[in-house]
């Protein structure tokens, strides 16, 4: 079998275009205990800047002699009746029964969820305890192939004994495995590497100037020049600028910062290192935090001037241009609102919270509908979100398409405000059963902040060499 079948995040569905693509192998999925229950997954080549890329394709044959055909008529059927040496053979046949499914559910983010089809691949008299992991949209068959395979009624839509749901939110493992995973690959680069991370990182972003420069910026010469920077995208604005350390620290730092935000948003993960990746959520972290710091200056992510014009190129759920830039808009405007300038110091204000909290925790963890999660993007609507302050139906949907480091800029500003607030709320969201307290909303919005950023480091960790 294949090796490159596991962990594949899309399988894309585009067999029948005769004479578009030319099929490099496919790995045949046959039922012991009846043949016609026969599946493929097949692959091709596309190119992209020159550089091959590995597409997969699956295809569900309604019997056993359709799959035949479809091998001869896309490879050498000599390999179905032959043996062939394994590096030259294209068609590879697996002889299966199967287990069941385990479907991954994330709470909130459909289009992370995926399953995992569990089975026995049998070889020579003896059987292997195989997984393969599929796109979530491929669930309703693999339910048809295991009722085949275990003669479950085909009117029964789910049976405990063919999908176990995994809630992924609640592995508590999760993290820790994959830290430990990234750990291993990296021990021995960061062994080399630890010299030249000591002398190139700005670690926690705190700026190394030498006493004549800071003389020179805090003249005002040297910052204005930092203001002038003419780098755009530019992800932050500056308003009431103080003449503070971190807010020339988050001048300084805001171009080699918004330079890898734009890339996470274009999903260019390839372009993105783990340290580049950390970098940044250190950046995102002293943004926040240098609203609270006692004096008259605000930093303000542009929702609406940057990542709103991100959202709208990017755009591929067919949203219309005024849904997709009205959640960034609304939080853009309630986030403003929870300031107030009063002698020349920034102040968090009650009312402005109370709201900020309600649309953005709503919107992000603390729903206000069931979130439907498992058959389609789609959130079915709850009543009471027509007419309340939560967030509604269509605006969770967008928000769940995100990008992730948008996500963890959304999710990082929520959870500043709860900590430098005293957030009350009489009636909570209809679909929110757990606690309303400080610290559980911290402890929730901190869980979610938690999921984004590992998923972020999946996607950046094949680039732990680009390190050194």
């Amino acid at each position: 079998m294949s090796n490159k079948i596991y962990n594949t995040d899309k399988v894309e569905n585009k067999i029948g275009l005769k004479g578009e693509i030319r099929y490099d192998k496919i790995d045949v999925f046959i039922d012991l205990t009846n043949k016609d229950n026969t599946w493929g997954i097949v692959y091709y080549t596309e190119y992209k800047r020159n550089k091959p890329i590995l597409k997969r394709e699956i295809k569900k044959f309604s019997n056993f002699n359709e799959m035949i055909i479809f091998v001869k008529t896309n490879f050498n059927g000599y390999e179905l009746n032959h043996p062939v040496d394994y590096h030259k053979r294209q068609v590879f046949i697996h002889n299966v029964d199967y287990i069941n499914i385990d479907y991954y559910l994330h709470e909130g983010t459909p289009h992370l969820n995926y399953l995992e089809l569990n089975y026995k691949e049998y070889i020579n008299g003896d059987y292997h305890i195989r997984k393969l992991r599929l796109p979530k949209e491929y669930e309703d068959m693999c339910i048809n192939i295991l009722k085949v395979n275990k003669k479950v009624n085909s009117n029964i839509k789910y049976d405990s004994r063919l999908i176990n749901t995994i809630d992924v939110n609640t592995k508590n493992n999760s993290k820790l495995s994959f830290e430990d995973s990234v750990k291993k690959r990296t021990i021995e680069l960061n062994k080399k590497s630890k010299i030249q991370r000591k002398s190139n990182r700005i670690k926690n972003l705190k700026v190394i100037i030498s006493i004549a420069s800071l003389t020179t910026i805090l003249t005002g010469i040297g910052y204005g020049l930092v203001k002038n920077s003419k780098y755009k995208p530019d992800v932050i604005t500056q308003k009431n600028q103080a003449l503070t350390i971190r807010d020339i620290g988050i001048s300084l730092n805001k171009d080699k910062a918004s330079k890898i935000i734009d890339n996470l948003m274009d999903n260019n993960y390839e372009e993105v290192t783990l340290d580049e990746l950390q970098y940044t959520l250190d950046f995102i972290k002293e943004v926040e935090n240098s609203n609270y710091d006692n004096n008259k200056s605000i930093n303000l992510f542009n929702y609406d001037d940057y990542f709103n014009d991100k959202l709208i190129v990017n755009n591929s759920d067919n949203y219309n241009i005024q849904e997709i830039t009205s959640v960034l808009k609304k939080i853009e405007k309630l986030y403003e609102q929870c300031f107030s300038l009063v002698d020349n110091e920034l102040f968090i204000k009650r009312s402005g919270f109370n709201e900020y909290i309600d649309y953005v925790g709503s919107l992000t963890f603390m729903y206000d509908t069931v979130v439907d999660v498992r058959k389609s993007k789609q959130v079915p609507m709850d009543n009471q979100s027509i007419t309340s302050k939560y967030a509604t139906q269509k605006e969770i949907e967008i928000y769940n398409n995100y990008p992730l480091i948008l996500k963890y800029i959304i999710l990082k500003q929520l959870k500043t405000i709860i900590s430098h607030s005293n957030y009350e709320i009489k009636n909570r969201p209809s679909y929110y059963f757990k606690g309303l307290d400080k610290n559980s909303l911290l402890e929730e919005v901190s869980n979610k902040m938690d999921i984004v950023v590992s998923q972020l480091k999946k996607k950046c960790s094949d680039n732990v060499k680009k390190s050194i």
